[in-house]
């Protein structure tokens, strides 16, 4: 676990509560469209769909966020990226819905994510499941609440279960696609649900124990859960291709891509990390293959 830095540990703590507020008017906006489906559905590309919901979440999201810290730089799925990005020190990582496919299929399992990053480490982040009414917000300064509609909670440590015992939620899209059938993976609890980001905000709240993601992300997929799941005291480590080495991501990065993600309790992730190198488990270049 980080230590506590004193500035940096200020700073989330004045932002915490506008951080809060901007992704809750978020939240309450995309789960009416949600449960109202009044909502238009077109395509970025072959099978990446774009709703008016995320639009009017993204909307929302960059009025609040860059007001509230003017001086990062915006980071969005649904925005125009900044040819200067990489000179800011602090920058907004937000996937206004995370999970879109979810949405405009009726399933609720989606998420809106953002992240708070500083010279590439994530310091704050929060995961609204709107269709769920959960909340959770926090960073490695300050810990991790859960929200909902009548309380805030500090999430309080557990006790890591052993491997064999621990809970792990992987992608349905990638269990569907056969990723995980290999018998290396027979021993292991595996749960699919969707969103990355929805996973990564229930293990830093403790509804699970750890998330194996074999395809490649976007910085905005993953941003805002792994400022929680540090928040947490956990670890989020990704696969670097050219050293076939698994290591923290340094966000705000040349490229927005990742590739691989194993995140959970310290012990968790070091024992899936060591498997992953012994077994060889097959982390994608690219998605869907």
């Amino acid at each position: 676990m980080l230590p506590v830095d004193r500035e940096r540990k200020e700073l989330c703590e004045s932002l915490l509560p506008g951080l809060i507020d901007a992704i809750q008017k978020a939240a309450a906006e995309v789960q009416r469209l949600f449960l109202s489906r009044s909502f238009a559905v077109s395509e970025k590309g072959p099978g990446d769909l774009l709703t008016s919901a995320d639009l009017a979440s993204n909307d929302i999201l960059h009025d609040a966020l860059t007001k509230l810290l003017p001086d990062a730089v915006w980071i969005s799925e649904e925005s125009a990226q900044s040819e200067a990005r990489q000179s800011h020190r602090f920058a907004w990582i937000v996937d206004p819905i995370d999970g879109t496919k979810e949405f405009a299929g009726g399933i609720p399992e989606y998420s809106i994510s953002v992240g708070l990053v500083a010279d590439g480490l994530p310091i704050l982040g929060a995961v609204a499941l709107p269709a769920e009414g959960l909340l959770f917000a926090g960073g490695i300064d300050v810990g991790v609440f859960e929200l909902d509609e009548k309380e805030r909670r500090r999430i309080q440590s557990t006790v890591t279960p052993a491997l064999n015992e621990a809970s792990i939620l992987v992608s349905s899209t990638e269990f569907k696609k056969g990723v995980f059938e290999d018998a290396v993976f027979a021993d292991l609890r595996l749960h699919p649900t969707g969103s990355v980001a929805r996973k990564l905000a229930l293990i830093a709240g403790g509804r699970g124990d750890a998330n194996i993601s074999l395809y490649p992300k976007n910085e905005w997929d993953i941003c805002g859960g792994i400022a929680l799941v540090l928040g947490a005291g956990g670890k989020a480590l990704h696969l670097n291709l050219e050293t076939q080495e698994w290591e923290a991501h340094r966000f705000n990065a040349a490229s927005l891509l990742t590739y691989g993600l194993i995140a959970g309790s310290s012990d968790l992730v070091d024992a899936l990390c060591k498997r992953q190198q012994e077994e060889r488990w097959p982390v994608r270049r690219e998605y869907g293959r």
